[in-house]
């Protein structure tokens, strides 16, 4: 037999955990120095950010946003780690992004470079790079000569680090210049 009231509480259980996530933003810590100020970077107006500190130059949005109005609209794609590679050959060949056609997948040196220590869910500047979600990355660092399967990632919700299966599917930002 159906019992109303356990049904009634499973289900505000249910409506009140959904809808604390959706006010989930992102939280930085004040008493944790800022490093990644909004004038480390450069805004060059045209969907891409030169990072003064590296040298490197990002897209502004993850891959399958839409650079528009300033900022980036749409849900971030989600790609196993060949396909992230083949996705900044694709853009390359297609005559590029913002004038350059030299975007590659960072190695994680260069995506961890992006991690803001002070901040979580999403742990980067999201002034800089906004509508970043709070999910794995893919860099195209391998993980170990042991383990061909798998490569290195950066989770940006807490700025983890840690190797992850190819097959796997994560979210992908692209970077020119360096290494």
């Amino acid at each position: 037999m159906l019992n109303i009231k356990k049904l009634s509480l499973v289900l505000l259980a249910t409506f009140s955990l959904g809808f604390n996530c959706m006010l989930y933003a992102q939280t930085c810590k004040s008493y944790i120095t800022d490093e990644w100020q909004d004038s480390r970077y450069t805004d060059h107006s045209n969907g891409i950010i030169s990072d003064n500190n590296t040298k490197l130059i990002w897209k502004k949005c993850s891959q399958g946003q839409t650079f528009s109005g300033g900022t980036c609209t749409g849900s971030a794609i989600t790609m196993n780690w060949k396909e992230a590679l083949v996705s900044a050959k694709t853009i390359n060949d297609a005559s590029g992004f913002a004038t350059y056609n030299d975007w590659r997948v960072p190695n994680i040196k260069e995506l961890s470079s992006l991690v803001s220590l002070r901040c979580h869910s999403p742990s980067i500047n999201a002034s800089v790079f906004p509508n970043t979600p709070s999910r794995s990355f893919w860099s195209s660092s391998p993980y170990s000569y042991y383990n061909p399967g798998i490569s290195w990632n950066v989770y940006f919700d807490d700025g983890d680090v840690y190797g992850n299966n190819r097959n796997n599917d994560e979210a992908v930002r692209l970077v020119r210049g360096g290494e």
